[in-house]
C-alpha cells in the first residue's frame, strides 16, 4: 500500500514563527471557570473531613462553613462578570453532599464503631483530598486549554487506602476499593465540571478551544480497484483526494503550515463521507467546527460519486465507500505510529468516529452496522439526512454502535419519514434523532450555489433528478442487483421499496441554512464529545439540553 504524498511532506511546521491561542491570555469566561472548580474542591475537601471527624467522634457533622465558603467564592467570581452560569452554586453544593453520602454509603460507614470507623474515616478525607486535587487539576487545565492528567491523584487516593487499610489491620468494612471511589470520585467532579461551565448551542456550534488548520492529501489504495463507470474503464486501484482538518494552537483558521495541537495529547479521529455529486469540502463548516474542538477530520473524494467522477456520479458504489472508510482509518492510524509523520502519537485508535451527509450518510451507516462491512474502530456515526431508506430492520443487529440521526422535517431529496425516522427506529440503543423543523437536505452542506434565503433543495438539488418542467414528485429507484451488498439477507433492500418519493412541490416555508448549519454543528460535536470523550455536558445536550435550548429543534432517543 503507497500513500502519495507522504503526510509528512505535505506539512511543513514552523512553530516558533506563530503566536498561539494562550498569548494574550485565557479568556475571561476560562477565568471564572477555573475560581469555581478550585472553589468546589476545597469545599469537597472540606466536607469530607468534616464527614470523617463526625465518624470518629460520633459528632453530627456541621457542614455550613464548607458551603458558605462555596458560596461565597462563586459569588466572588460572578461579581468579576464573564461567567458561563451563575447561580449553580446551590446545584454544584447539593452534588457535593450526595458524592460524601454515596462515599459512605459505599463504605459501609453506618454502624462502623472503632478501628473501622477510623478506616472509613480516613477512606473518606483521602477521597476528599481526591476530589480537590482534580478539580484543582481540572481548573489548570480550563486556563491552559489542556487536558487533565489526574492520574496523580488517582494514585495518592490508592496510596492512602492501601495505608488505611494496612493500619486497621483487617478491621476495614471494605477493602480494595480505591478503584471504584476514585471512579465516583471524577464522575463527580465531571459533574461539577459541567455545572459551572453551562455549554449550550452556542458554546458546541459557534464558539471553540482550538485554532484549526487544513491541508490537502492524495491517498492511494492499491489493494482495491474502482470499477467500470459508464465510459470508464475502472482503475486497479483506488485514488482519494482527502482534505484535513486539525486543531492548532493558532488562532486565525486555516494558516498554511500551522502546528498540530499537541498539549491536548492524542485526539480523536472523525472520517466524513460527502453525498452524491458532493465532494470532500462540500461541508467544510463541520469539518472546522470538529477540528476546533479538538478532532483531527479527514474527508475524501470518493471516487465514483463525487461531483467530477469519471462516467458520472453513481450510487452504485458506495459498498468500496464503505471499505475506503476503513482504508483512511488504516492509514492516518500508521501516520500516528510513524515517528516521522506529522501526526505522529497524536491519533487516539479508541476514539474513532464517523459522519457523513446524504449518501455519505448511507456510507457511514455501512461502514458501521454492515454484517460483513462495518469496521469495528468506529466508536460512534453521526448520519446527516442519510439515505436510509434502503436499510431494512435487521440491517442494525451486527453493531450497537451510537448512531446520531438528523434529519430535516421538509428534505426533498432523502425526505424525512423512510430515511430518517425509520431508520432511527430500526437502529439499537444508544440512538438519538434529531428532527429539524422545516430543515433542507442540503442546509447539511455548505451553501455553495444558492442564496441565504433560497430552499437549497429547490434551488439546486432536485436539478439533479427532475428536468426542466418535469413532473414532481419522482419514485425512488436505486436500479440496484437484487443481491446487491448482501441483498435483504444483510437488511439491504436494492428496490427501495420503502424510500418515499423524491423531489415533491417545495413547502411553503423551511428553516435558514444559516440556522441548521448552527445546530447540526452543535448536535454533532455534542454527540462526538459525549460518545468518543465521556463529556458530561455532551451527553446533558444529546439527552436534553439541545432540545429545551431551540425550539425548531425536536429530540428523540433511547439509551
Amino acid at each position: 500500500m503507497r500513500r502519495v504524498p507522504a503526510v509528512v511532506l505535505a506539512l511543513c511546521v514552523a512553530a516558533l514563527a506563530w503566536t498561539g491561542l494562550a498569548a494574550a491570555g485565557p479568556p475571561p469566561a476560562s477565568k471564572c471557570r477555573a475560581a469555581k472548580l478550585k472553589a468546589a474542591g476545597k469545599a469537597c475537601e472540606c466536607r469530607h473531613a468534616i464527614a470523617a471527624k463526625a465518624l470518629v467522634t460520633g459528632a453530627t457533622p456541621d457542614v455550613g462553613a464548607c458551603a458558605d465558603k462555596l458560596a461565597g467564592a462563586f459569588a466572588k467570581a460572578e461579581r468579576k462578570g464573564s461567567c458561563p452560569a451563575a447561580g449553580e452554586g446551590a446545584t454544584v453544593d447539593g452534588r457535593l453532599a450526595d458524592l460524601v453520602d454515596g462515599l459512605s454509603s459505599a463504605l459501609q460507614a453506618s454502624g462502623a464503631t472503632g478501628d473501622a470507623a477510623a478506616c472509613v474515616a480516613a477512606k473518606l478525607k483521602a477521597a476528599g483530598k481526591a476530589c480537590a486535587c482534580v478539580q484543582k487539576l481540572q481548573a489548570t487545565a480550563t486556563l491552559k486549554g489542556t487536558t487533565p492528567d489526574v492520574a496523580a491523584c488517582d494514585a495518592k487516593l490508592e496510596a492512602a487506602y492501601g495505608k488505611a487499610e494496612a493500619k486497621a489491620a483487617g478491621a476495614c468494612p471494605t477493602t480494595g476499593d480505591a478503584g471504584p471511589r476514585g471512579g465516583d470520585v471524577r464522575a463527580s467532579c465531571a459533574e461539577v465540571e459541567a455545572d459551572v461551565a453551562d455549554r449550550d448551542t452556542t458554546t458546541y456550534g459557534v464558539t471553540a478551544p482550538y485554532g484549526v488548520a487544513s491541508t490537502t492529501v492524495t491517498l492511494v489504495d492499491t489493494s482495491r480497484p474502482t470499477p467500470p463507470n459508464g465510459a470508464y474503464p475502472g482503475a486497479p486501484d483506488r485514488t482519494l483526494v482527502t482534505e484535513i482538518w486539525y486543531p492548532t494552537t493558532i488562532a486565525r483558521s486555516e494558516q498554511a503550515g500551522a502546528p498540530l495541537l499537541t498539549d491536548a495529547g492524542a485526539l480523536p479521529l472523525i472520517v466524513r463521507a460527502h453525498g452524491y455529486s458532493g465532494f470532500r469540502r462540500d461541508s467544510t463548516y463541520i469539518g472546522k467546527q470538529l477540528a476546533r474542538w479538538g478532532y483531527i477530520v479527514v474527508a475524501p473524494d470518493f471516487p465514483l460519486s463525487n461531483l467530477n467522477a469519471p462516467g458520472g456520479p453513481t450510487l452504485a458504489d458506495i459498498g468500496n465507500q464503505a471499505g475506503d472508510v476503513s482504508f483512511l482509518i488504516d492509514h492516518f492510524l500508521a501516520e500516528s505510529a510513524n515517528p516521522a509523520s506529522f501526526f505522529a502519537g497524536m491519533i487516539d485508535g479508541e476514539r474513532v468516529g464517523a459522519i457523513g451527509h446524504s449518501l455519505g450518510g448511507a456510507t457511514v451507516m455501512l461502514a458501521t452496522y454492515h454484517a460483513t462491512l462495518r469496521d469495528p474502530r468506529i466508536k460512534a456515526t453521526v448520519a446527516l439526512s442519510p439515505l436510509g431508506c434502503v436499510f431494512l430492520d435487521g440491517f442494525f443487529d451486527a453493531s450497537t454502535v451510537p448512531l446520531l440521526v438528523e434529519g430535516g422535517t421538509v428534505d426533498m431529496i432523502t425526505p424525512y419519514a423512510s430515511n430518517h425516522l425509520q431508520p432511527y427506529g430500526f437502529a439499537n440503543t444508544p440512538k438519538y434523532l434529531m428532527s429539524f423543523d422545516g430543515g433542507t437536505h442540503l442546509g447539511f452542506s455548505d451553501r455553495l450555489a444558492f442564496d441565504a434565503g433560497q430552499n437549497g433543495d429547490d434551488a439546486i438539488g432536485c436539478s439533479l433528478f427532475v428536468p426542466p418542467g418535469g413532473p414532481r414528485p419522482v419514485t425512488f429507484e436505486a436500479n440496484l442487483p437484487p443481491d446487491f451488498l448482501g441483498g435483504p439477507a444483510l437488511g439491504i433492500d436494492p428496490t427501495g421499496a420503502l424510500c418515499q418519493p423524491i423531489c415533491p412541490l417545495p413547502p411553503p416555508s423551511f428553516m435558514l441554512h444559516a440556522r441548521q448549519n448552527l445546530l447540526a454543528k452543535a448536535a454533532s460535536v455534542a454527540f462526538f464529545e459525549a460518545k468518543l470523550r465521556g463529556s458530561v455536558s455532551g451527553r446533558r445536550m444529546i439527552t436534553g439540553r439541545i432540545d429545551t435550548d431551540n425550539a425548531d429543534l425536536a429530540l428523540a432517543y433511547e439509551e
